[in-house]
């Protein structure tokens, strides 16, 4: 029986709270352990994977309904202990069921530097390296950073390294890192704690950055099949911040070689919305000398959907560079719907009629 079945089974046994009943009851438990609604009804559903705070904080709020309602579960149902070995081995069999469709590659021989651990006097952190420096990243990098950051350390060394594996190697260290650092559920969403952004977050970066022209394609395919396809917008966002024009272009063609046509679209979007307005007029001009109108339209669409001041940089940007004058309306005609109001008022009080006017017409276009 699956995880996500057997916290069903246990949900029964408490008395079949609602969803609405459990998250009240996690909510209590404090902010972090905080879960919406839609998020609890994935879990237990077992649409969405689950990490062990969210079995733990389930798991409590099962036990405390029943307690409330004077039928309490005997302690082995839901003693701690006993759900972090169900969780631990729910996670190895996922891993087992990611090696069947994940060749497994000889570990690339990387040169962990191990210098600031021996200089903290860390002898037990020392000795995890040594031993497992010949070993995936995936096994054993987690625990050691979990400890690095306890002490206060900084990690980028280790992620940085880590970056330097096989795509698929990454991929598995990126899930790894999501287990052991997951994204916190609230019930305002999702967001990515500050340990998620200093491991996950930072390994993204560095990916994208090294081989995000040439292995996108195996990173998003990689990550949705290990159910972490959460981050791959963000993976995206941090190829079209990044990389210089040739190379984004580079990644759009082998997104679309792998017929991943939606994620080509996302990155050519994202790099509008995301990229510096100082860079952005390069990127611009590089896929118009390229001849390829749609990817810059599609770029320039990207643009006012982060704010009117990002469209307003851009604007001044794209003025000053050789872009054709038609990428100003381009940018205009992808201000947000029922935003055409507020976005031109603020670009006349900047004095910036010419945009406002743009802006202005463009609501006035069919959105399509």
């Amino acid at each position: 029986m699956d995880l996500a079945a057997q916290l069903r089974e246990l949900r029964v046994r408490a008395g079949d709270p609602s969803i609405r009943t459990i998250e009240r009851l996690i909510a209590r438990q404090g902010r972090q352990s905080k879960m919406a609604r839609s998020t609890i009804q994935d879990k237990l559903s077992g649409t969405s994977p689950l990490n062990l705070p969210q079995v733990l904080s389930i798991v409590e709020a099962l036990g405390e309904h029943a307690r409330l309602n004077d039928a309490p579960l005997p302690q082995e149902e839901i003693d701690q202990s006993i759900w972090r070995e169900r969780t631990s081995a729910a996670k190895k069999e996922k891993e087992q069921a990611s090696q069947a469709h994940m060749k497994i590659l000889p570990s690339k021989k990387i040169s962990w530097d191990s210098g600031p651990l021996e200089q903290a006097h860390l002898h037990d952190l020392m000795q995890i390296v040594t031993d497992s420096a010949h070993l995936p990243a995936a096994g054993w990098l987690p625990g050691l950073l979990r400890e690095m950051i306890k002490a206060g350390m900084t990690v980028t060394e280790f992620i940085t390294r880590a970056s330097e594996e096989d795509p698929l190697s990454v991929v598995r260290t990126l899930a790894a890192l999501e287990d052991e650092f997951p994204y916190v559920d609230s019930q305002w969403g999702r967001w990515a704690a500050t340990e998620n952004n200093m491991t996950v977050g930072m390994l993204l970066r560095f990916t994208a950055q090294r081989i995000g022209d040439t292995a996108s394609p195996a990173i998003v395919a990689g990550l949705r099949r290990s159910d972490v396809g959460l981050h791959v917008e963000r993976y995206l966002i941090e190829v079209g911040v990044h990389l210089p024009p040739d190379r984004i272009e580079k990644a759009v063609d082998h997104l679309r070689s792998a017929t991943l046509q939606v994620d080509a679209q996302a990155l050519l979007s994202g790099t509008g919305t995301h990229r510096s307005s100082n860079e952005l007029a390069a990127v611009v001009i590089h896929f118009q000398t390229k001849g390829k109108v749609s990817d810059r339209d599609t770029i320039l669409a990207g643009v006012a959907k982060a704010s009117w001041f990002h469209a307003r940089d851009v604007f001044l940007e794209l003025e000053k560079s050789s872009a054709p004058r038609e990428c100003l309306w381009e940018v205009a005609k992808g201000v947000p719907y029922g935003k055409h109001a507020e976005y031109a008022q603020n670009l006349q009080d900047a004095n910036m009629e010419l945009f406002a006017e743009l802006v202005r017409k463009a609501a006035s276009e069919p959105p399509f």
